[in-house]
């Protein structure tokens, strides 16, 4: 390899045990794709989070858009009702969770179990 007039040297270096550096390795590369997939999950857990803030903002507007109009049709009167306060029961709904396709997590996946392959391979 020539590098301008200069040659560049090569240099070897010979290492003892490869299986057990590959081993490490490859190790190395799970835990980071690990790391990737809690990020990517993390990423969508707080999308999700925004879009249901947005989405009970627009909500909350709506209810109180709905109200005023209500307040408004109602006619007037002098009497005051008195209010008592009694705990209201909301039944709550099942979340059920749908499945989006993830695809930088999908590769990350992938990349796993080609990893942990290799490394039940050398074993």
């Amino acid at each position: 390899m020539k590098k301008g007039n200069k040659e560049e040297e090569l240099l070897f270096v010979r290492i003892t045990d490869p299986s057990s550096v590959r081993r490490k390795i490859l190790e190395s590369s799970r835990e980071i794709i690990e790391c990737l997939q809690k990020y990517e999950n993390l990423k969508a857990v707080r999308k999700e989070k925004l879009e249901n803030i947005m989405k009970l903002k627009e909500d909350t507007k709506k209810v109180v858009s709905l109200i005023s109009t209500l307040k408004s049709k109602m006619p007037k009167t002098h009497l005051k009702a008195k209010e008592e306060k009694k705990p209201v029961e909301v039944p709550k709904k099942e979340v059920v969770e749908t499945q989006k396709p993830k695809t930088e997590l999908d590769k990350l996946q992938s990349e796993l179990n080609d990893i942990e392959s290799k490394l039940n391979a050398l074993s």
